[in-house]
């Protein structure tokens, strides 16, 4: 699918570049996904869809910046949004370290059968989000630690309060 003209002259507006390539990527079903070369061989990522909702990239743009706040991973820079696309930096992708698979269980994922790899993803994510609010609330330590250091301090802490939690004070 090709950029709409209209899109295409607003992002060169504001990046003050021609725009010589685009490569469509997937985004999910509901976005059209790119990748967009400039002239200065610049890469930027672009989302359109002109059937959303006036403030959908709106909403992602602010959730972006929610997420960025938290210091957890690495989040685009939002360059410029509007109601019918949202402009980032673009992020290259690059293969996962074997660690990264094994520190978020996600080395044991079911291909084959879609609902087991949804539940796995589901508690993946609900456990990397749990660790995240625990370095923010409970570490608040200036050091970055990987997810095995986390997982080592729940479980001492629980096996603490489990070996611990009858005696009477």
């Amino acid at each position: 699918m090709t950029l709409n003209k209209q899109i295409k002259i607003s992002v060169e507006g504001v990046l003050n570049e021609k725009i010589i390539e685009t490569q469509s990527v997937s985004g999910g079903c509901i976005n059209d996904a790119k990748i967009i070369v400039t002239e200065k061989n610049n890469r930027f990522f672009l989302k359109t869809n002109s059937n959303q909702l006036p403030d959908f990239f709106y909403k992602e743009a602010n959730g972006l910046n929610e997420i960025k706040k938290s210091k957890t991973i690495r989040v685009p820079a939002v360059i410029n949004v509007t109601n019918n696309y949202i402009l980032l930096e673009y992020i290259a992708s690059s293969s996962k370290s074997k660690q990264f698979w094994e520190d978020f269980g996600a080395d044991s994922f079911n291909p084959e059968d879609f609902f087991a790899s949804e539940a796995a993803l589901n508690f993946v994510m609900m456990g990397y989000n749990l660790m995240s609010l625990f370095r923010q609330a409970i570490l608040q330590g200036k050091t970055q630690h990987q997810l095995k250091t986390f997982r080592y301090r729940v479980f001492a802490i629980g096996s603490y309060i489990t070996k611990n939690g009858n005696e009477e004070y």
